[in-house]
């Protein structure tokens, strides 16, 4: 439907960081959906643009993911991630944040685990 067919067209589409927040957050949902657990997915963002791609609930607490295409791994979303981390542990417990990016390296940063 985008007329995406290799590679070097994905990488090079303007809505590529789209597609791949999507495919993120599709498997994650299939994940879920195999383990036989359903709903407690949503997204966040509040007034003043701090923002989750995904908020996971389980039973002790929340998991936030955050999906970049980006092949390095930016402070930069390690730093929204911490932001949301904040606001949401308020009301209640974040026990880690994902950032799934297009990198090759999985690195952790404290409670942040960047997955490649």
């Amino acid at each position: 439907m985008l007329g995406i067919h290799t590679p070097e067209q994905l990488i090079a589409h303007p809505i590529r960081g789209f597609i791949f927040e999507t495919w993120v957050v599709s498997e994650f949902l299939k994940r879920r959906t195999n383990r036989g657990e359903s709903g407690g997915l949503s997204f966040f963002r509040d007034q003043n643009g701090a923002e989750a791609d995904l908020v996971i609930e389980h039973p002790n607490g929340l998991s936030l993911v955050e999906a970049k295409f980006s092949m390095t791994a930016m402070p930069s979303v390690i730093k929204s991630c911490r932001r949301v981390e904040r606001i949401l542990s308020t009301t209640d417990r974040v026990n880690h944040a994902i950032v799934v990016y297009g990198g090759n390296q999985p690195q952790r940063c404290g409670t942040t685990t960047l997955v490649p």
